[in-house]
């Protein structure tokens, strides 16, 4: 399954602050509205698609932890193939 740049980037920059740790969704939610100026109304959409492509688990309703991805997001010659920049 792809996975979008855009939950890439989010789930490299999650990584990047948790370290893989368990964390609330509270501060996932926080993020995305503060850091990526999302709007309220899209959070929970977009916590289940990150969900559905194996890049975070809800351990508990407030809970979550990341998961490890399989696409390197730093080898960018692989992402530009993949979107047929060259």
């Amino acid at each position: 399954m792809k996975v979008p740049i855009v939950y890439l980037c989010i789930h490299e920059r999650l990584k990047e602050k948790f370290r893989f740790q368990t964390f609330s969704s509270k501060e996932l939610l926080w993020i995305l509205g503060k850091v990526y100026h999302i709007k309220k109304k899209f959070h929970y959409p977009i916590l289940k698609e990150l969900q559905n492509f194996n890049l975070i688990d809800r351990i508990n309703r407030n809970e979550i932890v990341l998961l490890k991805s399989n696409v390197d997001i730093n080898n960018t010659s692989k992402i530009y193939k993949s979107v047929g920049l060259y």
